[in-house]
């Protein structure tokens, strides 16, 4: 039988607002009038498919324990401008997708962000990715503010998928102001040489 979890509290707005999370098996499924500022309660390891996607009012997301965010989890959450990760392993695909406020993105414990996670993310400025191991096709297109994406500390990278494809790399080849930073000589094999590209990539 599903182990449940039912949180329920008032807002403090004005308008006393009912909220209600729902987690089944360690995984949050489900959540009724979330709060601006969230926090994913400790107990989930893992946020379902869409389950905050489309949410106008949610502002930040602080991921606890999450280690997995399912596809589309937070799609279009279009006032979202914070976000802590501090253990997220994996972000499927266009799970943060359309969160045009988002400036900045750090991911400490991820290993694999999947296709087009932050694709539209058109505010988004610096990305830090340490421990980085698969970057799948599209991950970050039309964020075109991006400057910054550091891959320095990411050792263990081994793949950035389409990266020379204008349809799918992971980057805007066309973002003249981005410098990518890499661990050394031979993870800067991963990008599509300068000629086909307006980036930077350079060893930090």
């Amino acid at each position: 039988m599903k182990k449940m979890t039912f949180l329920f509290f008032l807002s403090m707005l004005s308008l006393n607002v009912f909220s209600q999370h729902i987690i089944e098996d360690e995984a949050l499924v489900g959540w009724i009038n979330p709060p601006a500022e969230i926090v994913i309660p400790d107990e989930a390891s893992s946020i379902k498919r869409g389950v905050l996607s489309d949410n106008p009012t949610i502002t930040s997301v602080d991921f606890n324990n999450v280690s997995i965010i399912e596809s589309g989890a937070l799609k279009n959450c279009i006032r979202l401008d914070t976000v802590n990760m501090p253990n997220v392993r994996r972000v499927n695909a266009r799970a943060l997708e359309g969160a045009v406020r988002l400036e900045h993105v750090s991911i400490p414990q991820g290993v694999i962000i999947q296709a087009l996670a932050f694709n539209g993310c058109r505010s988004l400025t610096s990305v830090e990715l340490p421990s980085m191991r698969v970057i799948k096709r599209g991950a970050f297109s039309q964020c075109r503010s991006l400057t910054t994406v550091d891959l320095s500390k990411a050792v263990n990278l081994r793949e950035v998928e389409g990266s020379g494809d204008p349809n799918n790399a992971p980057f805007d080849l066309n973002n003249k102001n981005l410098t990518i930073y890499v661990s050394d000589e031979s993870k800067m094999d991963l990008f599509p040489a300068p000629n086909r590209r307006k980036y930077t990539v350079k060893i930090k």
